[in-house]
């Protein structure tokens, strides 16, 4: 039975250099891969090739994909006593942390939020439970950290596709972005600077601004075509008038 120590295996050593650094002879080697041949009912004459392979391998490498789960298997692995999860990782595997295959984590949970439209639309929920909720409006301004979280939520949804935070009435905090607790906190503190036009909120504003611009184009205008007819009647011939006396002379 192979017992892990506080000796790691480093991540490119093979298996061959690292028994050697352990203090595993040839001799013991070799009688355990041909241990091995027998085991897997092979010829004796197979024993030096298991050899070769087994003493060429490096740390098996081990990708932990965090997917929806109870963190049940999470806390299982933890909580190991033979071998420990330290001794599991140091010494036996390469663990290869993914818990975000761009397949499913490659878009924000913003641009797939059904509330989109209602961020767009500068119409968010003030406080929980107030009107503005109570329609299903945006949570940007209570916490929600979608425009900072990578995510399928919107898409797979949770608990056999039944619903998700955001969907039940709850900001996303960001919980598969990396540290979380520390980048996302506090939890019901609106995220900084997060680009956003209220289409609908400012639209009075809007509508105001056009109309000075357009009035203001009209009074251009206006006045552009005045100036214009005054040179126009610069330009024009002056015709002289005949003073006092400058009648006609006698037949």
């Amino acid at each position: 039975m192979y017992f892990p120590t506080s000796h790691p295996w480093a991540k490119h050593e093979t298996l061959g250099a690292y028994l050697e650094k352990r203090g595993v002879t040839r001799r013991d080697f070799l009688g355990f891969c041909g241990q091995m041949t027998a085991a897997l009912g092979l010829a004796s004459v197979m024993t030096p090739r298991i050899a070769k392979a087994l003493a060429a391998q490096r740390r098996p490498t081990v990708v932990w994909l965090s997917l929806q789960e109870c963190t049940g298997c999470t806390e299982s692995v933890l909580r190991t006593a033979d071998p420990t999860i330290g001794d599991l990782i140091l010494d036996v595997v390469s663990l290869d942390y993914d818990g975000r295959p761009l397949f499913a984590y490659g878009a924000r949970i913003h641009d797939q939020c059904p509330k989109r439209a209602n961020f767009d639309a500068g119409q968010f929920v003030e406080q929980f439970d107030d009107e503005a909720a109570r329609k299903g409006w945006c949570l940007y301004h209570v916490g929600c950290k979608g425009p900072a979280t990578y995510s399928p939520c919107p898409i797979f949804l949770w608990n056999s596709h039944t619903s998700w935070p955001i969907g039940a009435g709850h900001p996303c905090i960001g919980c598969t972005e990396r540290h979380f607790w520390d980048t996302m906190t506090p939890f019901y503190g609106r995220l900084p600077d997060v680009a956003g036009f209220g289409v609908e909120r400012y639209a009075d504003t809007i509508g105001a601004a056009l109309a000075a611009g357009a009035a203001a184009g009209v009074a251009a205008h206006a006045i552009a075509t005045g100036v214009h007819q005054i040179r126009q009647r610069r330009k024009l011939p002056v015709v002289g008038q005949q003073g006092e006396g400058g009648g006609h002379g006698d037949n």
